[in-house]
């Protein structure tokens, strides 16, 4: 699936940046001259199950990744909310664990994995940045709730929790699957993607252009919502006409229901319009 969502982000004067998505994600090589031009505040890079795209990086990207940023000393921001939500086997190992050099700061997230309405989540960094990170976590709010923390610490440690994570990778698998079906039989002309192995996304790059806003409110008059691509692209030059769909929220047959109506919807609204977006961009 062709893309060039935020691989690697960047700060430069406040401009964000990114780097092309390929079928093993990022190129190493790119993002060290990508460094090497912007020089950068920062890497951000979510490695695991992406969001938007689902891309998960191979161990060879991992390690290689983690070379560059050594070579450079750039910080790296790893979020990686997805991790636990995995279908099939996946090289998950956090890109920080391959570092020597360069600082980095690792996040996680308790809601995916326990219930989305725990705002729970939780950070480790190296040595030289975490002191500075817990003062600015008591500068904006002190402390994340109590309560959530006590019920989630009891639940982490008890039987349940085990049983509980099974569960949920097995229903949101299930899902995955039953959007998969959909998409097969309602946008095999209309898109092109790659089934996930783990997360919560599929990314369809679609054929034809097509006014992903305009069909968004039309699919909410018929209870079907999406999310257009565009916000996901850093620079507003780059962006090929694609949505992200989440299968976590519904079950199977409302997914099949969804996917017909969004798949009417924008046939109707890209029909006679060929793509400006050449194919010949970086595969995922």
């Amino acid at each position: 699936m062709p893309s060039h969502d935020s691989g690697a982000g960047r700060v430069r004067g406040g401009i964000p940046g990114g780097l092309p998505l390929s079928a093993e994600c990022i190129d190493p090589d790119a993002l060290r001259r990508a460094i090497a031009h912007n020089r950068p505040a920062f890497v951000y890079l979510i490695p695991t199950f992406q969001n938007p795209s689902a891309c998960c990086y191979t161990g060879e990207v991992r390690r290689a990744v983690a070379g560059a940023l050594d070579e450079t000393g750039v910080p790296l921001i790893q979020d990686d909310p997805y991790r636990d939500l995995v279908y099939q086997p996946a090289d998950r190992t956090p890109i920080c664990a391959y570092l020597r050099r360069a600082p980095w700061v690792y996040l996680g997230s308790f809601s995916k994995i326990t219930a989305p309405g725990l705002r729970v989540g939780y950070l480790a960094a190296s040595p030289t940045l975490f002191r500075g990170l817990v003062r600015l976590k008591q500068a904006s709010d002190l402390h994340t709730n109590r309560l959530g923390q006590v019920w989630l610490a009891r639940f982490l440690n008890s039987d349940e929790f085990e049983a509980h994570r099974a569960r949920m990778i097995g229903v949101y698998r299930e899902r995955r699957d039953a959007m998969q079906t959909a998409l097969l039989h309602h946008f095999a002309e209309l898109a092109e993607w790659q089934v996930p192995v783990g997360g919560l996304f599929f990314w369809l790059r679609l054929s034809a252009d097509c006014d992903t806003l305009a069909a968004l409110q039309a699919a909410l008059a018929r209870d079907v919502a999406f999310m257009p691509g565009e916000p996901f692209f850093p620079l507003w030059s780059l962006p090929y006409p694609a949505v992200r769909l989440n299968f976590s929220h519904a079950a199977p047959e409302p997914i099949e229901q969804g996917i017909a109506v969004l798949g009417e919807l924008l046939s109707g609204l890209a029909e006679g319009v060929p793509s400006r977006h050449s194919r010949a961009a970086v595969s995922v």
